[in-house]
């Protein structure tokens, strides 16, 4: 190896090596303003007790799951189960894979995804 090849491999892995130590740090940084914000409560006035006591006003609520074709058939039936107790809800389930779930939750086409 030539001594020309050798400084760009050293120049390369300096690059390189600062690009990550920047990156590491900018992680780090985020990590620490989450992590500061969690445990602070959403609502606080709301009770535990008191979300037991929410009822929907709506006259029919439709709550959609897109993604896991592999939970689809599970996801119907406990939704099957659960609307037979709550006639004011409406679940709609449907697969496609993860990749439409976390698509569509991305764009608000769906309310959770699987």
């Amino acid at each position: 190896m030539n001594a020309r090849v050798a400084l760009v491999l050293v120049i390369l892995l300096a690059v390189l090596g600062g690009g990550a130590l920047v990156y590491n740090y900018r992680e780090r940084t985020e990590r620490a303003d989450n992590v500061a914000t969690l445990g602070r409560p959403l609502l606080k006035d709301l009770k535990v007790a008191d979300v037991a006591s929410i009822k929907i006003t709506e006259p029919k609520a439709t709550l959609t799951i897109k993604g896991s074709d592999t939970m689809v058939i599970l996801g119907q039936r406990w939704a099957e189960h659960y609307m037979k107790s709550n006639s004011e809800i409406s679940i709609q389930i449907t697969g496609g894979g993860s990749g439409v779930g976390i698509a569509a939750l991305i764009n608000g086409s769906t309310n959770i995804c699987q």
